[in-house]
């Protein structure tokens, strides 16, 4: 695992609403998490992962694939994350999605904002961050995100096209395995499939300050009995039952 330059990816976020961490977990960790994504498919009856056009979806995470909980802690991130949201970060949403060559060419536009858009033209912050592990890369061949990129404080813009088409100005990320996207989630992005067939796995959360204590419609059971072994050694699982909103 590296060491990851805070500073950089705090102006990346803030300049142009995302930024990502190349190859943060390793081949090992990588492994790890796709065989617990995996199990939890086969006990699910290994459903197509092409039953929609996101694939296979596991919301809320936890409850399903505890044993997941201690990729999600990691200092480097927390610390990345309240440099971001200038507040101590608290998770409020945690998720997976596992797909295949059969699923759409292109998923469509989409954001994770969830509240008035109106304010975020000239404000002082981004206010929730969406932080994605890409377990397997978004290389060409697996298959790339795709970002709009917009500055934080920008007025929002309105879709610029048809949902699953490309825009003027995305971007199409390239990254090695066990990379992760850290964004605004005003940021409009989409994904594109593989080049070559094969099985994608990504996973990831929601995170907002614990000062700002709004509700989000995409807010799900991210602290629940079955990470309860993990609590002892990953900060931001007790930081969850240890405070109050």
């Amino acid at each position: 695992m590296s060491t990851i330059n805070i500073q950089q990816h705090v102006r990346a976020v803030y300049e142009q609403g995302f930024t990502m961490i190349e190859a943060f977990y390793t081949p090992e960790e990588c492994r790890k998490m796709c065989d617990l994504l995996d199990e939890h498919w086969r006990r699910s009856g290994s459903p197509a992962l092409s039953q929609s056009s996101f694939g296979f979806t596991i919301h809320p995470l936890m409850p399903s694939v505890p044993d997941l909980a201690p990729m999600v802690d990691r200092p480097e991130f927390r610390d990345l994350m309240g440099e971001i949201l200038q507040d101590e970060p608290r998770c409020t949403h945690l998720g997976a999605r596992m797909s295949d060559g059969q699923c759409d060419e292109r998923i469509a536009w989409h954001h994770h904002y969830g509240w008035d858009t109106a304010p975020i033209a000239g404000r002082k912050r981004v206010e929730r961050l969406l932080w994605g592990p890409y377990i397997n890369g978004t290389m060409p061949e697996v298959g790339p995100v795709i970002m709009y990129p917009r500055r934080f404080d920008d007025p929002f813009e309105a879709a610029r096209g048809p949902s699953q088409t490309a825009w003027p100005g995305e971007m199409k990320i390239n990254a090695p395995p066990g990379s992760v996207a850290v964004f605004d989630t005003a940021v409009w992005h989409s994904a594109q499939k593989g080049t070559q067939p094969g099985r994608r796995r990504l996973w990831g959360g929601h995170f907002q300050g614990w000062n700002d204590p709004r509700p989000h419609g995409e807010d799900n059971a991210v602290d629940v009995p079955e990470v309860a072994k993990y609590k002892a050694e990953c900060p931001i699982f007790r930081a969850m039952v240890s405070r109050a909103i």
